[in-house]
């Protein structure tokens, strides 16, 4: 909607007035926003800056965030790769550990059947030498003492080493125990943890790009829509500069009529005290009230100064009371208009509305047709726009058509 008019953009030359009237009637719904430096378009403009902006901020969050979560996840990969090195070394001293306890456990097992076989053989020589001593085989004796003696020689000497290799054996597999039942245990339950941290960190950083990627694409259409205002803005304040007709006396209405040797228009029954009481122009849904609203795509807060209606595509629409054709055409940038003068300073102006034979400065009288219902502009359909104004001021239609 521009300066509460929403009607279907198009570039069209005006047709049936002359040619002031367009930049008259420009002049006449915007002048006292151009006056005032505050164009509709301009506030729009200023309030999308604005959102652009705050998306903008947005999005800068967004980024840093995700460069944030980006970085932790670089972070949990590397201590997910220092986990595998460390499994790694474990594993390696563990084959180590077990590789050295085997060849003890080999030994000790050899030191301990030369033992179990001296003690078979110290046995055996004590019961000969026993069986010899009080004899006269002394050769014998001696040879079995002498056996004897020297086997427990053997046995002396191999104790130590068979104690050092079941001490040796038993550590190394207190080292095993260690390592399979407490280190890498723990290790792996922090790996699970680091594990799940950088998944998590891995899917916000991805709903983050995700994100940033919708707002980037948000702030394209809005980056539009903003040079398409700036553009419209330009071209108002280029009209706004056009020579305009001279401006009334204070007190006086503010309106200049197309064809100043008419006399101003008379209505039979003056418009103020239709007041409650005028009919639709056409029938249809209320799509749009008079007052604020917001924007549904610019997400920016407007004011709406009429009524959109959506009907159908060619629905007669007629004036509501008596009056004359102040304006019929092609406004640039607004589509279709009809405007009509009641007189007193009154004026009902219809957006979207094709006129047909009807002329400016031509007199209609209520319920006339005074044209059709244009194309599609809208998702909602074909809409009109229905104002009523008295001098600059919008009025709210809700007060005056009836219920």
């Amino acid at each position: 909607m521009r300066g509460g008019l929403l009607f279907h953009k198009r570039r069209h030359v005006a047709s049936g007035a002359s040619a002031f009237i367009p930049v008259f009637l420009m002049f006449f719904l915007f002048g006292p926003y151009l006056i005032s430096g505050a164009p509709e378009p301009a506030r729009q403009a200023a309030q999308l800056r604005e959102t652009i902006q705050k998306r903008q901020k947005e999005m800068d969050q967004l980024r840093a965030r995700r460069k944030e979560l980006e970085r932790t996840a670089t972070l949990h990969n590397q201590k997910l790769e220092q986990f595998d090195k460390q499994f790694r070394n474990y594993l390696a001293n563990l084959e180590r550990s077990e590789q050295g306890a085997q060849a003890a456990e080999t030994e000790l097992l050899e030191l301990l059947d030369r033992a179990g076989k001296r003690e078979s053989m110290i046995d055996s020589a004590c019961q000969v030498a026993a069986q010899t001593k009080d004899t006269d085989s002394a050769i014998v004796y001696e040879s079995a003492v002498a056996l004897v003696t020297e086997l427990f020689q053997q046995e002396l000497s191999e104790r130590p080493r068979r104690e050092t290799l079941s001490g040796k054996l038993e550590e190394e597999q207190g080292y095993q125990k260690r390592i399979r039942e407490r280190y890498m245990v723990n290790e792996e339950a922090l790996k699970q943890q680091t594990q799940k941290r950088l998944e998590t960190a891995e899917n916000r950083a991805k709903s983050n790009l995700e994100t940033e990627q919708k707002l980037a694409a948000e702030l394209k259409k809005m980056q539009a829509q903003l040079n398409a205002l700036d553009e419209q803005l330009a071209r108002l304040r280029r009209a706004a500069l056009k020579p305009k007709p001279a401006q009334p006396e204070p007190g006086k209405t503010k309106i200049t009529r197309p064809e100043t040797s008419q006399a101003p228009f008379q209505p039979g029954t003056p418009f103020v005290k239709l007041k409650g009481k005028l009919p639709w122009p056409a029938q249809g849904k209320v799509v749009r009230g008079y007052g604020p609203f917001t924007h549904p795509t610019l997400n920016v807060k407007l004011m709406s100064k009429g009524v959109d209606v959506s009907t159908k595509e060619g629905t007669v629409v007629k004036a509501v009371a008596d009056g004359r054709a102040l304006y019929v055409g092609q406004l640039e940038g607004y589509g279709a208009l009809v405007a009509l003068d009641h007189g007193d300073g009154y004026l009902t102006v219809y957006g979207n509305v094709e006129a047909g034979s009807l002329k400016a400065g031509s007199e209609v009288a209520a319920g006339a047709s005074i044209g059709v219902v244009g194309q599609k502009n809208r998702d909602e359909g074909p809409v009109y726009h229905f104002e009523i104004r008295k001098g600059d001021q919008a009025l709210d239609p809700g007060d005056w058509l009836a219920r």
